[in-house]
């Protein structure tokens, strides 16, 4: 259930963060599918636990208890690479940004939907469009009527008076994984805990059940 939980959260991220894909990518695709992929190979060893552990066989048992043991070592490299991935999150959603703003006459599509959906203009402000294409893009204006089909915003009377977004898109960018991360890790650290603690209680169980088995010559 907890590893369907973290499927669900791993989805729900990627379905509503999908647009911001080219800034997010670490978070939005990457963690999405190690969460994905790793909440799978969990489930299937699961079934596989309960099918060595029905018949009783030590074999299947011991398999299924180093294979959990090399994905246990696995998920806490991959949460260490995770972790300093995040620490230099901030860094690589800025060089992105970066990026997009001086190929902007190129690829204007990521940064316009970056600028609609946080009504925010540039990285700290408007103005530094001027240094970069000349002008402030239409995306930064959405409230300009319809009739408007210019594809930068007017800086004349009385276009002046439409509402242009006066601040940076960096920051918003960059605490958008903040709340998600959060939830992510401390939803990891409460699987790993109850998933350890049900490990140790299943192979006492087991060799429990072994041990009077043996006794009785079964």
């Amino acid at each position: 259930v907890l590893r369907l939980s973290l499927m669900f959260v791993a989805v729900s991220i990627r379905g509503r963060l999908f647009h911001f894909n080219a800034f997010l990518y670490d978070y939005v695709t990457v963690l999405a599918f190690y969460l994905i992929c790793s909440s799978c190979a969990y489930m299937l060893l699961g079934i596989f636990g309960i099918h060595a552990a029905v018949p009783l066989r030590r074999w299947k048992f011991v398999t299924y208890s180093a294979i959990l043991a090399f994905l246990y070592l696995v998920e806490v490299l991959l949460f260490g690479i995770a972790f300093n991935k995040w620490l230099i999150l901030n860094v690589t959603v800025e060089e992105s940004m970066d990026y997009h703003i001086s190929n902007y006459r190129t690829n204007p599509h990521d940064i316009d939907y970056v600028q609609k959906a946080l009504k925010c203009c540039g990285k700290y402000r408007e103005d530094e469009w001027f240094d970069a294409i000349a002008y402030i893009p239409a995306s930064c204006c959405p409230s300009r009527p319809p009739t408007d089909t210019q594809e930068f915003c007017s800086l004349l009377p009385p276009d002046i008076y439409y509402i242009i977004h006066n601040r940076g898109c960096l920051r918003q960018l960059q605490d958008i994984p903040n709340t998600g991360l959060a939830a992510v890790t401390y939803l990891l650290i409460c699987l790993c805990a109850v998933e350890v603690m049900t490990s140790l209680l299943y192979s006492s169980t087991f060799f429990a059940v072994a041990a009077r088995l043996r006794i009785r010559g079964v």
